[in-house]
C-alpha cells in the first residue's frame, strides 16, 4: 500500500486487477516476494491480516487457475496483460511463481482485519 494510488497501488504491474489489497496465502510466500521487492524498495514490510470465513464466502470471487482458459481470462481482465479489470470482482486468486496471490478489492477493505 506504499506507492502511487494513495493508498492503493495504481501501477499496471502492481494493480493488475484494480485498486485493493494484494496478498499471499502464507507468511513464507510473502517473505519470498518481499526478498525480491526489497532490493528495489528497501522500506517494504510484510503486514498480516485475517478475514472472517463467513465474510470471505460472500465476496464475488474468481480463481483464475480454474478458468477454462486462464491465459484468455488474464488477457481480458489483467492490466498487466492489456485487459481491463472487472470492477464487480471483490476477490481474485491465482497461482504465481511465489505462491497463491490473493486480490481483495478496495471496496472490501473494511472486512480485512489488520
Amino acid at each position: 500500500m506504499r506507492g502511487t494510488g494513495e493508498p492503493w497501488p495504481s501501477e499496471r504491474d502492481r494493480a493488475q486487477f484494480g485498486p485493493g489489497v494484494y496478498a499471499w496465502a502464507s507468511r513464507a510466500e510473502a517473505e519470498r516476494y518481499l526478498a525480491l521487492r526489497k532490493r528495489r524498495f528497501p522500506d517494504l514490510e510484510v503486514i498480516e491480516f485475517q478475514i472472517n470465513e463467513a465474510e470471505l464466502s460472500k465476496l464475488k470471487f474468481v480463481n483464475v487457475d480454474e478458468q477454462p482458459d486462464p491465459d484468455a481470462w488474464m488477457n481480458q481482465y489483467s492490466r498487466m496483460f492489456g485487459g481491463n479489470p472487472d470492477p464487480t470482482l471483490e476477490y481474485v486468486q491465482r497461482g504465481t511463481d511465489f505462491g497463491v496471490e490473493h486480490y481483495f478489492a478496495a471496496s472490501v477493505f473494511r472486512i480485512l482485519q489488520f
